[in-house]
């Protein structure tokens, strides 16, 4: 099931920041702590929307700015035991369906270079680069990586 969390719902804020801590590398510069997930949770046309499993669990989420005519995704993630089953893009089709009704145009992105799936996810749907930040993202191992900055036209 997809629903949108709010911010005051603490429960399901927590519980996507546990699987965003468990899908990106703390030393990226796109890593937030708790009070930075929060804080975007509660921003001015801020969605959290988050997908559960048929158990109830909350396998994978997608935070969101609807900006009018433009959006932008801030933060995706599905837990590494549901990958490659098609929440992630579960996700996306839901959140392009509601911004769609709202009369949004397009949807920009930054994603690493080297994220194949998530590449290959984002150009599922139509996604095409129109910029990068050079080695913005730290790996694991400590090398650095360019964020492509992507579109998604709507229309």
């Amino acid at each position: 099931m997809v629903k949108i969390i709010k911010d005051s719902d603490l429960e399901g804020v927590k519980e996507a920041y546990r699987i965003h801590a468990a899908s990106f590398n703390p030393k990226s510069a796109d890593f937030l702590s708790f009070e930075g997930f929060k804080d975007l949770c509660s921003l001015e046309n801020a969605s959290l929307l988050v997908l559960n499993s048929a158990e109830k669990q909350m396998v994978g989420y997608v935070l969101f700015r609807d900006l009018g005519q433009e959006a932008e995704i801030l933060s995706l993630a599905v837990e590494k035991i549901h990958k490659k089953q098609g929440f992630g893009k579960k996700l996306i089709q839901k959140m392009i369906t509601s911004l769609k009704k709202r009369g949004c145009q397009a949807i920009f992105l930054e994603v690493g270079e080297k994220n194949q799936a998530a590449r290959a996810l984002y150009r599922s749907f139509g996604a095409r680069q129109i910029g990068s930040r050079k080695a913005y993202y730290t790996s694991p191992n400590g090398s650095k990586e360019d964020a492509l900055l992507k579109i998604i036209p709507l229309r």
